[in-house]
């Protein structure tokens, strides 16, 4: 039965793997369409998460080295961390935000890179991934506050950016406890349940940057169906109004 559920942790770990080269290949095909600067930032972000992911998988599954493997994680995460942010700057409307935005940026860089010369270099260091989640869940609801306070024609979830948002809100919510603790517990039951958790959040935020890339974002003047109501917005605000008066 144990033997049967590590094989079954093991292959979950590889499908959590590969899934995070497919919103890449929606990038790739969808590519025309990422026109606007934040999702330039985030094509980049995902190109070079397919350039990390090669030697994070090899010292992870075919030649086992850790000290290796946590160098290229670590740089992942401060990668995953400046191009995310980066993302957001380009979201955000507010000035002091955005030059906020910059200045945690560098002090993260910092961080990561502190935080490997004082940690054991044989193990994945949890520390910076604890911060990019909290600091990524502030960005996120930040950016959902402007939102709230903007009108626009638009609903929000007919936008890239909010199908993102939702992934990375999901993904930082759900792992971040996860990452608060791995530290501390080194037993092989956590590491199950590490699994499981973290595949499921992980396959399903890749899901949502996939569904991010690939919806077609209505122009601003644009008349367009509305998907709730199956109605022109337009003409649905005016029927609304004649229905007031």
């Amino acid at each position: 039965m144990i033997e049967k559920l590590t094989i079954i942790i093991e292959r979950l770990r590889y499908i959590t793997f590969l899934t995070e080269l497919i919103p890449f290949i929606f990038c790739l095909f969808n590519y025309k369409n990422l026109k606007s600067k934040e999702l330039k930032v985030f094509f980049l972000y995902m190109t070079f998460l397919v350039v990390l992911f090669g030697p994070v998988f090899y010292y992870r599954n075919i030649n086992h080295q850790e000290d290796l493997r946590s160098i290229f994680v670590r740089i992942y995460v401060a990668e995953e961390f400046s191009f995310i942010s980066l993302f957001f700057y380009h979201v955000i409307k507010h000035t002091f935000v955005k030059r906020t935005i910059q200045v945690i940026i560098v002090l993260f860089l910092l961080f990561s890179i502190i935080d490997y010369i004082v940690s054991d270099k044989t193990k994945l260091g949890y520390r910076p991934h604890v911060a990019e989640c909290l600091i990524l869940l502030v960005y996120i609801l930040y950016y959902f506050y402007e939102k709230i306070q903007t009108n626009t024609i638009i609903p929000v979830y007919q936008t890239n950016v909010f199908w993102i948002a939702v992934a990375f809100i999901i993904y930082c919510s759900g792992n971040f406890f996860l990452f608060l603790y791995s530290n501390q517990q080194n037993d092989e039951q956590f590491q199950i349940q590490y699994t499981l958790i973290y595949s499921t959040i992980t396959i399903l935020k890749n899901i949502l940057l996939c569904i991010g890339v690939m919806v077609k974002q209505p122009k601003e003047n644009h008349e367009y169906n509305d998907l709730i109501t199956q109605q022109k917005f337009p003409d649905f605000l005016q029927k609304q109004e004649k229905d007031i008066s």
